[in-house]
């Protein structure tokens, strides 16, 4: 029952942030998002027309910056 509920939670918990994600949880506007697309400044994948940005990827730097 425990392992269920391990895997259940894992997948409410988004794996990508879309354009709107990142605009409304980091405050970033359009063009900076296009800047930091372009200087591959942060990882992203292209499906379409949309832009999606791992979730881990900003954990991440969130762990690191509070060891720092």
């Amino acid at each position: 029952m425990l392992n269920h509920q391990k895997h259940t939670k894992s997948l409410s918990e988004p794996l990508f942030y879309d354009n709107a994600d990142m605009k409304r949880l980091f405050n970033f506007s359009d063009k900076t998002l296009q800047r930091m697309r372009s200087n591959k400044s942060i990882p992203f994948v292209r499906i379409g027309k949309k832009y999606f940005y791992p979730v881990q990827y900003f954990k991440n730097l969130a762990d690191q910056s509070c060891q720092d």
